[in-house]
């Protein structure tokens, strides 16, 4: 009786386990590609929150946001927990806050 209710706890526990941390990763990807985006648009209209190689400074820069032309740029939401999370798929280069996706990447055979 106790193995059949450790079995079916296991079978409901498990699952829900992984599909939290599923939920967890989309969510920090999601959040990257919105710091991405609102980066950008704050370039695009003169206010520059990158630091040269430094992609959590950068990121806490366009959380925390700046304000040009009566335009705000920020990311609500996003706490200094969250930062080294998104950051991990984030990159600068030449200047640019940059998505990248940090799966593996899957090749097709032919």
């Amino acid at each position: 009786m106790l193995g059949a209710a450790a079995c079916l706890t296991a079978s409901l526990v498990i699952p829900f386990m992984m599909a939290q941390k599923s939920y967890s990763q989309n969510r920090e990807m999601q959040r990257a590609r919105e710091i991405a985006s609102v980066c950008n648009a704050a370039q695009q209209a003169g206010l520059d929150p990158v630091t040269a190689d430094n992609v959590e400074v950068t990121v806490r820069n366009v959380v925390r946001g700046g304000m040009v032309a009566d335009r705000m740029f920020f990311v609500p939401g996003v706490t200094e927990k969250d930062i080294p999370k998104v950051a991990k798929h984030l990159k600068v280069t030449s200047g640019k806050l940059t998505y990248s996706h940090s799966e593996k990447k899957v090749s097709l055979v032919r």
